[in-house]
């Protein structure tokens, strides 16, 4: 593994309700070197974004927490790392998948055309005004063909229709994690604000949105600093969104 820490030092398990709750508990006992990993074979009761769970067939899939410590940035700046392994994931599976354009879908699911093929929660402790450590769970299909209750899911294995080890594929998530975090730490903050853009899902494009309980056509015009999605309404004006306030049709 190609990597200065993330991934050195790995913490097994076989099976977990969450990595990211095993990994956040952890830290309130122990001083855990930066870059440390929880991955578990099994993990039953995985955590989403919006409250969703996470479902990953034991033994086909990655399910891990990465722990980093990017004190270098303030708490007003958080969605930053958020912004940093997202686009760490989106490289991976690039470099698998070749068929179909991957997108960051807002706040950070990754997108492989419109099903979704890994799907982030980061975690943030805070200490007044700064980060004292980050929980980066990552759930990523690999070779899991059958979803009982996942939304439009996919996975490397039913993109590019052979097996693809996952060994391979965490080593190499350890170094795409490693990479986007350094440049988050050189302050290449601007450089990461425009390729999450960039790999935005339906950025600048007219699609429909449900706000409350009404569906309107609308366009994201781009993230705010807290990582709040702007959205341009049609016939109305810019407005700004948390994650919980819309959801876009897919």
């Amino acid at each position: 593994m190609n990597t200065l820490f993330t991934g050195r030092k790995i913490i097994e398990l076989d099976r977990v309700a969450s990595t990211n709750s095993y990994a956040m508990e952890l830290l309130r006992g122990f001083d855990l070197p930066e870059g440390t990993v929880v991955r578990a074979r099994e993990q039953f009761s995985g955590r989403g974004q919006r409250g969703n769970g996470w479902e990953s067939e034991p033994g086909k899939n990655i399910t891990a927490s990465f722990i980093f410590r990017p004190s270098f940035i303030g708490a007003a700046q958080q969605f930053m790392m958020s912004k940093a392994v997202a686009l760490a994931v989106s490289d991976l599976v690039l470099n698998y998948i070749k068929s179909v354009p991957v997108r960051i879908k807002w706040p950070n699911d990754i997108y492989c055309g419109n099903k979704k093929i890994a799907g982030l929660l980061i975690e943030n402790i805070l200490q007044q005004q700064s980060i004292t450590a980050c929980v980066a769970g990552i759930g990523l299909n690999v070779n899991q063909e059958i979803f009982t209750h996942s939304v439009n899911p996919t996975s490397f294995k039913l993109l590019v229709d052979k097996e693809v080890a996952p060994e391979e594929v965490f080593e190499k998530l350890c170094e795409s994690l490693e990479a986007r975090y350094l440049e988050l730490r050189a302050g290449k903050c601007r450089e990461l604000d425009r390729d999450y853009l960039h790999r935005l899902y339906r950025y600048m494009e007219w699609s429909e949105f449900t706000i409350g309980n009404k569906t309107v056509k609308a366009k994201i015009s781009g993230i705010s600093q807290s990582g709040k999605l702007k959205v341009e309404i049609e016939n109305e004006r810019e407005k700004e969104f948390d994650l919980k306030e819309i959801q876009m049709v897919i």
